[in-house]
């Protein structure tokens, strides 16, 4: 079946034209990283993946499925997973076609803020690796654009970036998705 990520942080990247684009993973999701889909794709897709933070899986294999067999929550709690994770890949989709780069920035933060992130008195902690490289990725933009964004949003009051490419979010998440709207005073 899969494995489900218990703790850290894996990036998987689809580099197409030169471009690569990451999905990071982390607490929570599940993965089958040998999965390839059925049919020849037309176009060249290189995958690779890299463990951004040291991991723990859990092992969803046969045996498993065979013990929660009796217990169908189970079986549907894995399966409202895999949908949330399609629901986090078109936002992330949605997110890297904004036109502003702060916006895409911000908007990724307090999204992986909701998934991950700690609320402490200073803000929300986001406690795992996202350098620019990592965030660029993430966002579909390169990275002297995303160091220059971060630079406005920090700014702006909106992050704060902390030692070892961590981060803190300040204020609240941005409420009305209308990005044009989320850093323009950053």
């Amino acid at each position: 079946m899969g494995f489900l990520i218990t703790r850290g942080f894996i990036a998987r990247g689809f580099t197409v034209g030169g471009y690569t684009a990451i999905e990071l993973l982390g607490p929570g999701d599940l993965l089958q990283p040998w999965t390839r889909p059925e049919f020849e794709q037309s176009i060249a897709v290189k995958t690779e993946w890299t463990v951004v933070q040291r991991m723990r899986v859990a092992v969803l294999d046969q045996d498993f499925a065979t013990r929660v067999s009796g217990w169908p929550e189970i079986t549907a709690a894995i399966m409202r997973r895999v949908a949330w994770r399609t629901h986090w890949l078109l936002f992330q989709l949605a997110v890297s076609v904004l036109r502003r780069i702060d916006d895409r920035v911000v908007l990724v933060l307090w999204q992986f803020a909701g998934r991950w992130g700690r609320v402490t008195s200073s803000g929300v902690m986001l406690d795992l690796p996202l350098t620019h490289d990592l965030l660029a990725a993430t966002v579909g933009a390169r990275r002297p654009s995303v160091r220059a964004a971060v630079r406005r949003l920090v700014e702006g009051g909106y992050v704060r970036p902390l030692p070892r490419s961590r981060w803190l979010l300040l204020g609240e998440p941005p409420r009305d998705l209308d990005a044009s709207e989320v850093a323009r005073s950053a």
